[in-house]
């Protein structure tokens, strides 16, 4: 993927409901399929059909969203795959909108064609209006309809306007002599509608507000003035039908303007004119105007896309821009609006990130005064600007550790910020530490000593008594003009945040002792007093970051947290001691909460995105902890959190620290939108506005907090890698603002850099067969970790998986679903990008097969709703099969009809169908075959819901097998001449019994091993039963005997004796011979010879070779084994 191109998930190409309709419509031989169509969905209320209807498909239809079709001259309305109209016009479809049209709730389907536009009404009436002049589009508005002329030269005369029916043109009649009153004088009406006429066809824009009216002009209000709107460059491209808004864009001027829509009185216009002055106030209904309310220019196209979203209750219209080049920022750059100039450096960082894009470099840095050369006069850049500026260049060069883009931060640390704010001095220095730490990200451990100069000055800035400072300086007149001091030394307390979070960036994960040890916290009373206690909460966040491996989610690693001195103050907080009024207590508690809710937010960047359960219960533990110190909201038990800490600290650093925990909270939990969290958060903002003193700072964080436990809809969470938490730490950073235009310590701005610490780590399953998105229970296996050991937990999709680091395994598990298995080797690595060949889940989906017979879990939550045990439950009133007896004995038939409705649930075969009607045939209960008929329902819902369809004609095979050689025995006019089937069924039931001994590796015997065996019994039995036969076999043994008569018994014989051979696997007579001479010859036999044969005649069955021996050895006494 090139630098600065932005991917989107396509998860699937969404296909109208109306291709299907078409396909399944005769179209007219004037209709080309190949014809380009369109299509909009619409919410069913518009129309009032959420209302009506009975069933559970009218709900359905009710709960999803109706769509509109239009090809050529043809409209179609479908909800889902269902057809509600059909329209079908005489010329081609221009454009097809709903609108209320000004008249109530009533909603109306307007379609524009060449010359006239067509109004239908949900309840049948249609009405035609002729359009006078060329009528490019229409849109909906809240009043009406909006209708933009095309500029014409030769404007052709007024048509007047002509009902569709007589009845409507009557109504018409009817409304306007109600609506005139008694007026007489005819001039007066004449002269105005002629005024009226040339003041439309005047109008690039119309309005119309009733089908039975005539478009009327809009008004454009500009200085105070209001003109007919002439202005033809001006092509809508958005209107909202729920706000009287409309944006459109003028080619010409290049540019997006919004206007709104409202109503003018022209009554007293209308007095003017007439000269009697008897007209009454209802003839002249209002007029609309519209006035522009936003304006940009640059885009040499349209906006692709216009939309209406929501901040806050509040409507915010949003342009996507496409083909925007390079250039074009320098377009967004001259307008000198700050919050425009921010936005679009940091973006142009983001698209670009890691790239070091030298164009974009210099964009950049043009904002950075500190890297002119001295001889060029300084430019007056707001120090916002300058701060955006700096993060954005370190999100260009996040990672590469370039030296001079390095030098220059550094030195921007401890500068001034252009200008006279001083108040933003902090904002610019931590900006600065923000930006160095992104570009020497996690290099702290590979830089072999060159971070050393840096590192040294970094210390300085932090207030560590340094002897000389390694860096050399590159320009030192420079530096030493620019830097920020108070006397000799430098302003700590600008440059330490800065420095703190530099250092924590740089050594990220690096797991560096010394770096560690220079961020010390302090232990002594004399040191809490020299370092301020949100400084402490930084190095507690940065100390962490360092040692990432000792992060632990517990409450005895936060405690850990703590010094001794703090936690000795804290201990003794409830006793009455004369010596806790020696000490700071108020110093000891500050620190003690700034380190909780330090070590709370590197408990939240350990484990971002990971949904821990063990972080979400601690962290939720903390900020309810909190929230009852600041105001006692719940009884709480226990001892484990020091109490009363609320009467020595302010309320505003217990909020700030709550709102920090619960930020980190949610970015635990980040896109998981956990219920629990989510009341909590819903408390909160209840509670700030309960109290009626909001502050701006806690809104903000609860709003965040918000955003992060539904992150992209639960499709997105957090990542863990280095990138993300700087991006992370960037975003809570542990200063809330005081208002919207507080930026002295940090850039509100930032808190969007989250967007690129998240990843489309959501998984969703879609069913292979319907193409829909689908339940399924999954098991996921993470590797083992330093935390934990390797682990197999369960998610039902769509869900998020872990990260690509930890992420093992993952298996479709469940009854109702074919399983499968994705292997995976963990890598730290980003998670797959879109588009990526080698990504396993093809872009956040896995094709599932449901099993046949099994509902999905939409349809059956529980599974004890399946439609098998609907069917079931129909078919046989609860009773089972092997109750058929009891079914026959009670005179109670199955329903054939509930039999086809259970094989079609399963399958839509029309074999099986037919299948099933054959069994349920009445008239099959008068024939002796009975027992094959509750067979064939046996095996026939065996195989359907074990989705083994092809199973049934092997069942019914072997089944026949059996049957045909028990009737040969009694019939001398069988058609069964061969033995194949005994071939097959000895292959089956060696296979069978290779499963079941374990010789062979198989997940289970396709047929069932039960009826297998009972084959192989009765077909022995069926051979053995025959006195014939075993004379036959006798004359065969001895002199080889072999009838070639085609006399139907004779044949007959045959066929058995054919049948014993190739069952039994009884050799050719010469064989057998051989055996029984060598057995005489060595052996005076005057028992048994069955074991002497069985070991010469070793693939022969035990029944033959008794059969040989009394052959053989008659004068012998067989012994039956």
């Amino acid at each position: 993927m090139s630098p600065g191109v932005r991917s989107l998930t396509v998860l699937g190409k969404f296909k109208p409901f109306g291709l299907i309709a078409e396909a399944t419509d005769c179209k007219p031989p004037d209709v080309d399929v190949s014809d380009s169509y369109e299509y909009f969905l619409f919410d069913p209320h518009l129309t009032g059909q959420g209302n009506d209807g009975d069933g559970n498909e009218a709900n359905f239809s009710r709960q999803r969203e109706h769509e509109l079709f239009i090809r050529h001259n043809r409209i179609i309305w479908t909800s889902g795959s269902r057809v509600l109209k059909r329209f079908t016009l005489s010329s081609p479809i221009i454009k097809a909108c709903w609108s209320h049209l000004g008249r109530g709730p009533e909603a109306f389907l307007c379609v524009l064609q060449i010359g006239c536009l067509t109004v239908y009404s949900t309840s049948g009436e249609v009405v035609s209006v002729p359009l006078s002049r060329t009528v490019i589009s229409i849109w909906p508005l809240p009043f009406g309809l909006l209708l933009q002329q095309a500029a014409e030269v030769n404007q052709s005369s007024h048509i007047p306007f002509s009902s569709a029916t007589p009845t409507l043109a009557s109504r018409e009649m009817l409304r306007q002599r109600k609506e005139t009153g008694n007026i007489s004088p005819q001039n007066f009406h004449s002269s105005v509608a002629h005024e009226l006429t040339s003041r439309r066809d005047m109008s690039s824009h119309l309005i119309l507000r009733d089908p039975l009216e005539e478009p009327e002009p809009i008004y454009l209000e500009e200085r105070g003035k209001l003109n007919i709107m002439k202005d033809y460059d001006e092509r809508t491209i958005w209107t909202s039908d729920r706000l009287p808004l409309m944006t459109s864009y003028n080619k010409g001027k290049m540019q997006h303007s919004v206007w709104a829509a409202e109503f003018i009185d022209s009554n007293r216009e209308a007095s003017a004119s007439c000269s009697s002055g008897v007209a009454p106030d209802t003839v002249f209904p209002k007029r609309v105007s519209f006035r522009r309310i936003w304006q940009a220019k640059g885009a040499k196209k349209a906006a692709s896309k216009v939309f209406l979203a929501t901040d806050d209750a509040v409507p915010v219209i949003c342009f996507l821009i496409l083909e925007q080049k390079k250039l074009d920022i320098y377009q967004y750059f001259t307008q000198d609006h700050e919050s425009t100039t921010v936005g679009l450096m940091l973006g142009l960082a983001a698209s670009y990130r890691r790239t070091m894009q030298p164009e974009i470099a210099k964009a950049l840095f043009f904002h950075v005064p500190a890297r002119y050369q001295a001889s060029y006069a300084e430019f007056e850049i707001p120090t916002l600007l300058q701060s955006a500026a700096l993060v954005s260049v370190g999100i260009l060069f996040e990672g590469s550790a370039h030296q001079q883009t390095m030098q220059l931060l550094l030195g921007e640390i401890g500068r001034r910020s252009a200008g006279d704010n001083i108040l933003e001095r902090e904002g610019y220095a931590v900006s600065a530490g923000f930006s160095l730490g992104l570009v020497a990200l996690g290099r702290g451990g590979d830089a072999l000593g060159s971070l050393d100069p840096f590192v040294n000055r970094l210390l300085q800035y932090l207030g560590a008594k340094e002897g000389r400072s390694l860096l050399a300086p590159s320009n030192e007149d420079h530096r030493s003009a620019a830097q920020i001091t108070d006397g000799s030394t430098s302003n700590v307390d600008i440059t330490a945040p800065g420095a703190i979070i530099a250092l924590a960036l740089m050594y990220l994960k690096t797991e560096s002792e010394v770096i560690f040890s220079k961020l010390y916290i302090p232990q002594t009373h004399y040191e809490l007093e020299c370092v301020r206690p949100d400084f402490i909460m930084l190095r507690v966040i940065a100390r962490n970051l360092i040692m990432w491996s000792r992060i632990r989610p517990t409450c005895e690693w936060i405690e850990s947290q703590v010094p001794e001195v703090v936690k000795n103050g804290i201990s003794h907080l409830q006793d009455d001691m004369d010596d806790m009024y020696e000490m700071d207590v108020e110093a000891l508690v500050q620190a003690y909460v700034n380190i909780v809710a330090g070590a709370c937010i590197s408990l939240g960047l350990r484990f971002a995105g990971t949904r821990d359960g063990n972080a979400r219960d601690l962290l939720y533990n903390y900020a309810l902890y909190l929230l009852n110190e600041i105001k006692p909201v719940s009884a709480t038990s226990g001892t484990a959190f020091p109490r009363g800490i609320s009467k020595f600290v302010d309320k505003g650093t217990l909020e700030m620290c709550l709102y920090l925990v619960i930020l980190s909270l949610s970015v635990v939990m980040a896109g998981s939108g956990d219920l629990q969290i989510f009341r909590l958060l819903r408390f909160l903002r209840s509670r700030n506005s309960a109290d009626g003193h909001a502050n701006y700072g806690t809104q903000m964080a609860v709003s965040l907090a918000t955003g992060f436990l539904f992150l992209g809809g639960g499709m997105r969470t957090f990542s863990t890698s280095n990138g993300s938490i700087a991006m992370l730490l960037i975003t809570l950073y542990p200063r809330l603002p005081s208002g919207p235009n507080d930026n002295r310590c940090h850039l509100q701005a930032f808190r969007h850099l989250y967007v690129l610490a998240t990843e489309a780590r959501w998984l969703q399953t879609i069913d292979v067969d319907s193409g829909l998105p689908v339940y399924a229970p999954l098991e996921v296996t993470v590797k083992e970790t330093e935390l934990y050991s390797e682990t197999r937990f369960c998610e039902v999709t769509p869900c998020i998986l872990p990260e690509r680091a930890i992420l093992k395994r993952i298996c479709v598990c469940g009854p109702r679903y074919w399983p499968q298995q994705v292997e995976l080797v963990p890598e730290e690595k980003h998670w797959w990008s879109f588009g990526d060949k080698s990504d396993p889940f093809s872009s956040g989906v896995i094709h599932v097969k449901r099993k046949v017979g099994a509902c999905s879990y939409v349809d059956d939550p529980v599974g004890c709703q399946s439609l098998l045990s609907r069917a079931m439950h129909k078919v046989f009133g609860l009773r089972t099969l092997g109750e058929s007896n009891t079914l026959a004995n009670s005179h109670r038939e199955l329903d054939s009809d509930s039999v086809d409705h259970l094989v079609s649930t399963f399958s839509s075969d029309p074999s099986l169908i037919a299948f099933a009607q054959l069994c349920c045939d009445k008239t099959w209960n008068d024939r002796s075959d009975s027992d094959f008929k509750e067979f064939c329902l046996q095996v026939l819902f065996d195989c359907i819901s074990k989705d083994r369809p092809a199973l049934l004609q092997v069942y019914l095979s072997l089944y026949t097998t059996i049957a045909s050689m028990a009737d040969l025995l009694v019939k001398t006019d069988s058609n069964v001449c061969d033995s194949l089937s005994i071939s097959s069924l000895k292959v089956a039931l060696a296979y069978n019994e290779a499963v079941t001994s374990g010789r062979l590796a198989s997940s289970g015997g396709f047929v069932q091993s039960i009826f297998l065996a009972s084959l192989g019994k009765r077909c022995e039995e069926i051979l053995n039963c025959s006195t014939e036969l075993k004379i036959n076999l006798r004359n065969y043994l001895t002199s080889e005997a072999w009838s070639d008569d085609h006399n139907s018994k004779l044949q007959k014989d045959t066929i058995l004796l054919s049948w014993y051979l190739k069952w039994f696997s009884v050799p050719s007579p010469s064989i057998i011979r051989a055996a029984v001479e060598k057995i005489k010859s060595k052996f005076n036999i005057s028992t048994s010879a069955v074991p002497l044969l069985r070991l010469l005649l070793p693939s022969t069955h035990i029944s033959a070779i008794s059969e040989i021996d009394r052959v053989f050895f008659p004068s012998n006494v067989t012994i039956a084994l």
